[in-house]
């Protein structure tokens, strides 16, 4: 017998809090919040103002971060990907146990987040995307996050990737990349 061998495909694990700086209302169930904030706004952060709202007609010759992230080309040598429309996205937001449908100023909303394949290229991308829409505001009245921490989560671990405060603008503080070596001992 033939052993399966599958592709090496690095994955990290991420875990992301938004600390809130005004009260929010917020659904029970905050997939599509997260995931529609967060699109919109690694959008704004990552594309020219022209291609805003209308990607599919970016004459840019290359294929900018919000294309790669959320219209990934399909490669060249597979025209079908099974039963598939569009290419699986590099990235899984993991949505917490959390039911609350209002979220006091001061409090934390923490979610994970796997960066899968080509997905980890894009790490300072995902961290900035999430970072503008903390700055941009979560929920109905669009509370604005005061800060927003992402840890690696490893092994036995937690290592801080990124920690930047939103209150006059956006800087990054302790941002370390992660190498490829240790994306795969993670």
């Amino acid at each position: 017998m033939v052993p399966l061998t599958l592709p090496d495909l690095p994955i990290a694990r991420l875990r992301l809090t938004f600390r809130l700086l005004e009260d929010a209302r917020v659904p029970t169930y905050k997939g599509g919040m997260l995931r529609g904030g967060f699109g919109h706004a690694f959008h704004r952060a990552t594309c020219p103002s022209a291609c805003w709202g209308k990607a599919e007609h970016c004459t840019q010759t290359n294929i900018c971060p919000y294309r790669w992230v959320f219209e990934t080309p399909h490669p060249p040598e597979i025209q079908k990907l099974h039963d598939l429309q569009d290419v699986p996205r590099p990235f899984v937001i993991d949505l917490p146990d959390d039911s609350r449908t209002f979220i006091h100023a001061g409090e934390n909303l923490e979610f994970g987040l796997a960066l899968i394949g080509r997905g980890l290229d894009f790490l300072p991308y995902f961290l900035f995307g999430f970072a503008r829409l903390g700055e941009m505001g979560l929920g109905a009245g669009r509370a604005r996050a005061e800060r927003v921490d992402a840890w690696a989560v490893l092994a036995l671990e937690q290592q801080v990737l990124f920690e930047g405060l939103l209150q006059r603008g956006f800087y990054l503080r302790d941002f370390r990349r992660f190498s490829r070596n240790e994306r795969r001992a993670g």
